[in-house]
């Protein structure tokens, strides 16, 4: 007897093989715990092919060439809208989950109809930055936490919805990737408006590196466009109250701001007062005079 998979891991491949054995040991490890797509719309190498070997009749793995709308986002979007499974999640080439990822999600999923999505501990592969879990994402209002989502993207703690963007989550409902930078913020914040997460005793490794996706990413989290198109797109399905909880998010932050200025300029001033800041007056002024004489000439 076949045992009914639940959820669909999609692992989406771009110029993947140098990521060949991460791919490979990942599909080894979650073969019969998930139902498996590897999915290569550009074919720009033949890693697809390499883990098809050996494997081209095994239950629960689906291989896929077929063409998208170009970028990473419409890949990943399209294979959420051709999951027919319970429950979803996107695993990039260059990270590796177990089957307990998997197991536990699926328990918490199963029993909390409310939950939409579910999130162990980021552990970096060599070096890396910490992705904390935010515990205001767990609360049954969703008022409350897309109010605490938005004071993490104000106060620079935008990891925290990074983080979800690696969860296994409710495919009833979900919401596809905007077509932006930083598309997991924004994501995650309509997923969070939807139903709260879980946390699960479970570990997710990830590794950073220059050629990863978002290492090109700068700047869009405070851009204008930004938040009043893909922010409040999300924020929007919380209902009536959304406008509220953006104003009162940005006003937290233009508050946050101002009091940092006034205590640079106390700072400052402080240091203009100090004897350290009159020994060293005459090497700014020349300093400031070489420049000027550089400029000039």
């Amino acid at each position: 007897m076949t045992t009914r998979l639940r959820t669909t891991v999609a692992i989406p491949l771009h110029a993947s093989a140098r990521w060949f054995e991460v791919i490979d040991a990942n599909l080894d490890r979650l073969v019969g715990h998930a139902h498996l797509v590897v999915s290569d719309p550009t074919g720009l190498d033949d890693t697809l092919a390499r883990l098809r070997v050996g494997r081209e009749h095994l239950a629960g793995i689906e291989w896929r060439t077929t063409p998208t709308a170009a970028g990473w986002v419409a890949h990943c979007n399209a294979l959420l809208a051709e999951a027919t499974t319970e429950y979803f999640m996107w695993l990039p080439h260059d990270d590796e989950i177990g089957p307990e990822w998997i197991h536990l999600a699926e328990q918490e999923l199963q029993g909390d109809p409310n939950a939409m999505l579910t999130v162990g501990e980021i552990v970096p592969v060599g070096t890396g930055v910490e992705f904390p879990f935010n515990p205001a994402f767990t609360l049954a209002d969703p008022e409350e936490r897309v109010a605490a989502a938005l004071a993490d993207v104000v106060n620079g703690r935008a990891r925290t919805l990074g983080l979800l963007y690696r969860s296994v989550f409710r495919r009833a409902g979900a919401s596809p990737l905007p077509d932006t930078d930083y598309a997991d913020v924004p994501w995650a914040i309509a997923m969070l408006a939807t139903g709260h997460a879980v946390q699960i005793a479970a570990r997710y490794g990830k590794r950073w590196h220059p050629t990863s996706v978002s290492a090109s990413w700068s700047g869009m989290l405070t851009s204008p466009r930004f938040r009043s198109t893909h922010i409040a797109d999300a924020v929007s399905r919380v209902g009536a109250r959304a406008p509220a909880l953006l104003a009162q998010a940005w006003e937290s932050e233009t508050t946050a701001i101002a009091t940092r200025r006034e205590a640079l300029a106390v700072e400052l001033y402080a240091l203009q007062r100090s004897r350290s800041w009159r020994v060293t007056a005459p090497f700014r002024w020349l300093a400031t005079r070489m420049r000027s004489s550089r400029g000039g000439g």
